[in-house]
């Protein structure tokens, strides 16, 4: 669902993607920040929060971008982020981190503040509840 505002405001932790419609390159603005829209953007979607992983657990992201020895992300020459189409990237614990257009979270279950799940140890049958962000399963969890 695309926002027609011209000002959008991103909280902290939190990200768009933002279309250039001239050149048809989308592009990731990143929070805090007060983003003031040209007449030639589109933004995709309402400010989403960054990916968060918790220690010792991991992530999966399909189609994840390119980046140099360095680990910053590559660009074409349009300017649109380089992706590696069919691979799969495993992110561990690290800072909050943004999805590139292209990029898709895996084994990721998005809550809102007021929602949450029931999760199961497979190992040792405890189940416990998960409130709020985004939460990914560890491997000897379920839903329950």
């Amino acid at each position: 669902m695309a926002t027609e505002e011209f000002i959008i405001r991103i909280p902290p932790y939190h990200y768009i993607h933002v279309l250039d419609q001239n050149s048809n390159v989308s592009r990731v603005e990143v929070g805090p920040k007060t983003y003031i829209r040209q007449d030639n953007e589109r933004v995709l979607f309402a400010p989403m929060r960054m990916v968060t992983v918790p220690p010792r657990h991991y992530c999966t992201v399909a189609n994840p971008v390119s980046r140099d020895a360095q680990g910053l992300v590559l660009f074409d020459v349009t300017g649109q982020v380089r992706l590696r189409h069919a691979d799969l990237e495993i992110r561990l614990a690290q800072d909050p981190f943004p999805l590139y257009p292209g990029e898709v979270l895996e084994k990721a279950i998005p809550l809102d503040e007021n929602e949450g799940i029931y999760v199961q140890d497979v190992k040792t049958g405890k189940v416990r509840a998960v409130i709020g962000s985004t939460y990914m399963l560890t491997q000897d969890e379920v839903l329950w």
